[in-house]
């Protein structure tokens, strides 16, 4: 949880993290259900042509705010984040985690 924390954050923080993620990373990556949203909604201001920031994030989020924990979780996300330099790692961690759920996954 704390690697899609930092991940989020720091792409709300830095328009470098965000091109690094959309590179890396996928909507289903993410396991946490606000994560996703979140993410998903970024996805969705980046390629309207919209900068990523906390603002414009809470009005798209809209109704679908308080159920992504509210405009605090937003800003708490970039207080999260250890080291924006390391936004690869933080990328690689969550793409293992997602690839070891769809692993165990299949087991079942």
């Amino acid at each position: 949880k704390e690697a899609e924390q930092a991940t989020l954050g720091a792409c709300l923080m830095n328009k470098e993290a965000l091109l690094t993620t959309i590179e890396n990373l996928r909507t289903e990556d993410f396991y946490d259900i606000a994560h996703l949203c979140i993410y998903k909604n970024m996805l969705e201001l980046f390629h309207d042509n919209v900068s990523v920031d906390v603002v414009s994030l809470t009005n798209k989020l809209d109704h679908m705010l308080s159920h992504v924990g509210g405009v605090e979780y937003l800003m708490g996300l970039m207080d999260s984040v250890p080291n924006i330099q390391n936004i690869e790692v933080y990328n690689q961690i969550v793409k293992k985690k997602s690839q070891q759920r769809k692993v165990w996954g299949r087991r079942t």
